[in-house]
This record gives C-alpha cells, structure tokens and sequence, in this order.
C-alpha cells in the first residue's frame, strides 16, 4: 500500500523523552506528508490501522509527560484522518487523564480491540465492536500495573484473538481474552 501513517514523540517516557508534533499520513509511499491531527498529543504511544480499511486507525495519544492537558486518551478515525472521535466514558473507557496506553488490533478478528490503559481505573480493556464499546476485561494490579516507568506494551496473535500479550519489564499471557 501507498498509505503510511506515522506518529511522533517517543513512547517511553524517562525525562529525556523527546516529544512530538501529532501525527502524519502519506497518501504516496512516503514521497509526501501531512499532519492529520493530534498536534498537542506530544507522545503517541501507539497506532493501529484496521487491516480491512486503512482509512479507520486507533490512536493511544499519552499527552505531555510532565503536565496535565493535550491530546490524550484513545482516539479513532473513520476517514483517515479528517476527523477524530475522542474514546471515553460514555464508550466504556475511564474517565479523566490518561498516561501510558497501549492498543492492540486483532488481525483475525479487527472488530476485537485491546488497550492497556493508565488512567483513574487502570486495566485491560477490551472491545469487540471496532471501538464503540469497551469493557474492563482485567483489573489484577499484578497483571495490568507491574511495569517499569519508562513503557508499556500489549500485543495479540494474529491468530488467536483470545491470545495477549502485556510487555514490560516481563511478559504476562492471557489465552482467554
């Protein structure tokens, strides 16, 4: 594909992290760019495109590090970008300022959706409508919380939607989802 969606500002957060200016999209292999949005996001901590339509893309958007405000939270887009629905409260996802996100997408299932949220109610959230609805599927400090300063991650099989993955200083699994 000639679509390329690229987010800015690192994702770790130690006080050198550098931050960004949103986040970008070329329409031609790269030979051109245009910010798409989330400009006062200053850390995008993780993308992810829905493998049926690279126009619908779920943004984890951590903010500024050392201040409340900015972009953050989890965002989506259904028309590559020209407009973006904030993800919160009323879709099943805490309220308030969010830290670090991390946001899968089932390749096997991209209706089924992980993000590891830091926020008022940490945990693992989950949706299996594409995004319009979220649930709290796992809350164990153990599981969701124990994790260095500096990152965190989540990652599904591609083939097993059920199969997950929490990436810190260990790696946790979850084979039910």
């Amino acid at each position: 594909s000639s679509i390329i969606w690229l987010g800015t500002g690192e994702n770790s957060n130690p006080r050198s992290s550098m931050f960004g200016d949103g986040l970008y999209k070329s329409t031609d292999a790269g030979v051109t760019w245009a910010r798409v949005g989330r400009a006062n996001s200053e850390h995008l901590g993780n993308l992810q495109i829905d493998p049926r339509d690279s126009n619908v893309v779920y943004v984890a958007a951590q903010g500024p590090l050392w201040s409340s405000g900015g972009d953050r939270g989890v965002y989506k887009t259904t028309d590559g970008g020209k407009s973006w629905k904030k993800l919160g409260k009323a879709e099943g996802l805490p309220d308030g300022d969010f830290g670090r996100i991390g946001i899968t997408i089932s390749r096997s299932n991209p209706d089924r959706i992980y993000a590891l949220v830091e926020a008022t109610k940490n945990g693992l959230y989950r949706s299996d409508d594409g995004g319009y609805h979220w649930e709290l599927v796992n809350s164990d400090p153990q599981w969701v919380t124990n994790r260095t300063f500096y990152f965190q991650d989540i990652a599904v099989d591609p083939e097993n939607e059920n199969r997950v993955w929490l990436i810190y200083q260990m790696i946790s699994a979850s084979e039910d989802g």
